[in-house]
């Protein structure tokens, strides 16, 4: 649920502004509502709580029980059963100062309101962009933010049709990104690689042992899910924002031990990968990107796209956009900086299978 307004001027509204920046569960038949937990009592950050909820069937502590986990934009993680909303764990995963733990009636411990330094941005410790989970290794994975953001109140003058924010927010300049591996039990960091600068790019695992994640710089990247080792970028030319799964990106390591093919995108700036055959080729009668996979067949809202199988594959080389080196200056150095041609040496045979018409995970 969002958050509350004016988001940074709260005594007009006292209270813990039910139900702000919660999740709540509903009675899918009925409508009723079953449970709710509030992430931020009272928030005057704009810390809404608009996150991709994941939900995990797992063993806590011996026992079976159904999941919900979600980073929070207040710098916290959070882990409840879904039938009743019990809280079971919530530990930060950023260096916020605004508190540092849940105390025993379940409310944030708030250190500091921001009268004893700079809080998370408005944007937050995360944000809308996706998380992802591995279920073998029980990893969470998260885009995190570590922002400084001074908050100054001031009570809004309400004029139709306007926003009414009450306040300003003086964002410092020198913020960074990381992608974090938190164990799902205890919330402790297992590894992190940073970005250079604050990102909204999101997460994607795979079942053959895999992240897939993007920067503020317009880097994507391949990582090792157990261990955080960089495996392999590509340099897109435009910031990686949202989801990390677009139509590329769930083929981008497509197939390695059957031969991978460039996909054409009329116009775009780099090319996709193609699994199962030796050579594609595609055409297009619109500007706008169509969806083509390798044989010939078409899904998703494809256009005009053919296939044609048989021939030698081609040199991988960038179509237009200019290469850059990645500008992370991540802990772990970046193992290939090549094209996406480069995808199959620095994956070996780990690959994704699939895309918007389905997917599977092969080895």
């Amino acid at each position: 649920v969002g958050n509350p307004n004016p988001d940074y001027f709260g005594d007009l509204r006292p209270g813990d502004n039910l139900y702000s920046n919660s999740i709540v569960a509903l009675d899918a038949d009925r409508g009723d509502l079953r449970w709710h937990y509030q992430f931020t009592p009272h928030d005057i950050n704009d810390w809404d709580s608009n996150h991709m909820p994941v939900l995990v069937d797992t063993e806590w502590r011996g026992e079976p029980r159904k999941l919900v986990m979600m980073a929070n934009r207040n710098g916290f993680f959070y882990v409840l059963d879904r039938t009743d909303g019990e809280l079971l764990l919530g530990e930060p995963f950023t260096a916020t100062t605004w508190a540092r733990e849940i105390g025993p009636d379940n409310r944030p411990v708030i250190l500091n309101d921001g009268s004893r330094g700079c809080l998370p941005d408005p944007w937050g410790s995360t944000n809308f962009m996706p998380p992802s989970y591995n279920p073998e290794l029980e990893l969470f994975y998260v885009t995190a933010r570590e922002t400084c953001a001074t908050y100054v109140p001031e009570e809004p003058d309400y004029t139709p049709g306007q926003a009414s924010f009450g306040g300003v927010v003086f964002i410092e300049p020198d913020g960074a990104g990381a992608l974090r591996a938190l164990d799902i039990h205890t919330g402790e960091l297992r590894w992190e690689f940073t970005y250079p600068s604050p990102t909204f790019g999101g997460v994607m695992t795979t079942a053959s042992g895999l992240v897939f994640a993007g920067d503020h710089e317009g880097n994507f990247m391949a990582f090792d899910a157990a261990t955080g080792e960089n495996l392999w970028h590509y340099q897109t030319g435009s910031r990686i924002w949202g989801a990390a799964a677009t139509p590329c990106s769930s083929t981008i390591a497509a197939a390695v031990s059957r031969g991978a093919a460039w996909i054409g995108w009329c116009g775009a700036t780099w090319p996709c990968l193609a699994p199962g055959s030796a050579s594609v080729r595609t055409r297009c009668g619109t500007r706008s990107p169509p969806i083509c996979w390798s044989g010939e067949r078409t899904c998703g809202r494809s256009r005009s796209c053919w296939a044609t199988r048989g021939s030698a594959r081609p040199s991988a080389t960038r179509t237009s956009a200019r290469p850059r080196s990645p500008a992370s200056t991540a802990r772990r150095t970046p193992a290939h900086s090549a094209g996406a041609g480069s995808v199959a040496g620095a994956l070996g045979e780990r690959a994704v299978v699939g895309g918007p018409c389905g997917g599977r995970a092969v080895r």
